[in-house]
Order: C-alpha cells, then structure tokens, then sequence
C-alpha cells in the first residue's frame, strides 16, 4: 500500500517493525529498484537506525545472493544516509555497528 503511494518513509518503517522477513526483503527489493532507499533510510533518528540495524541481523542469512545484496545494499545506504551513524553517537549504535562489521566478517 505505501509503495503504491509513494510513502517510502512508511514502507520502511513497515520493514522495521515487524514485517516478516519476505515482506520486508521485498519492500527493500522494490525500493532499491525505483532508487527510493536512500530517500526511505535518510536522516532517519537513532531509535530507527538502530531498529533497521537489529532487523537487518535478524534476518540475514549467509549463502543467498538477493538477500546478500539487498544487506549490503542497506548497510551502505544507512551508514551513509544517517548522521548519527557517522560515527555512531551512543554506545547502542557503536555496538550494532560492530555486530554488522562481525557478522559482515563471517
């Protein structure tokens, strides 16, 4: 429904908050291919940032070429999109940030 709508703010906020992980791989799928995950990731507060972080390692997965993409992909576009990620600002986000980097690692 947010997609249809352009609302890619919303949609994101849909990933974050309990999609499924086929949803919300799909809805950041869909994103990336109109160019819109940078827009729906931007300037995101902490709170988002560190959600998106904690959904992105739940629902990884080593070994599938999409989902490996689209990880990378949303990694990237957070780190580089949000300024409380440069250089993360609480304790909180310095350690999700390191479990990316671990789990990037792997």
């Amino acid at each position: 429904v947010y997609l249809r709508k352009f609302e890619y703010r919303k949609a994101i906020d849909f990933v974050v908050n309990g999609a499924d992980p086929v949803q919300g791989w799909s809805v950041i799928d869909e994103l990336l291919q109109r160019g819109s995950l940078a827009a729906a990731m931007s300037e995101q507060g902490e709170e988002f940032c560190l959600n998106m972080i904690r959904w992105l390692l739940k629902n990884y997965t080593n070994g599938e070429t999409l989902k490996s993409r689209l990880f990378e992909e949303c990694v990237h576009t957070l780190l580089d999109h949000n300024r409380c990620l440069q250089p993360p600002c609480t304790a909180a986000l310095t350690d999700a940030v390191g479990m990316l980097e671990r789990r990037v690692a792997q």
